[in-house]
């Protein structure tokens, strides 16, 4: 597995990024979007992409 981490304050298209796995915090403005939440930080929670999830499982 490879993970690469980017950082960023703008509003990026995770799809058109090949993104498995995001961290936002604030709405989630786009309802199209494939998620599962699969923890909360503070005010923000962890989004994963279905697939990743079912390959990987659940974080613990």
């Amino acid at each position: 597995m490879t993970v690469k981490l980017s950082m960023t304050d703008t509003l990026v298209d995770l799809i058109s990024a090949h993104a498995d796995v995001a961290i936002r915090f604030g709405q989630l403005k786009d309802s199209s979007v494939l998620f599962r939440e699969i923890g909360q930080v503070g005010m923000g929670a962890w989004w994963g992409a279905p697939s990743l999830l079912e390959t990987w499982g659940m974080p613990k």
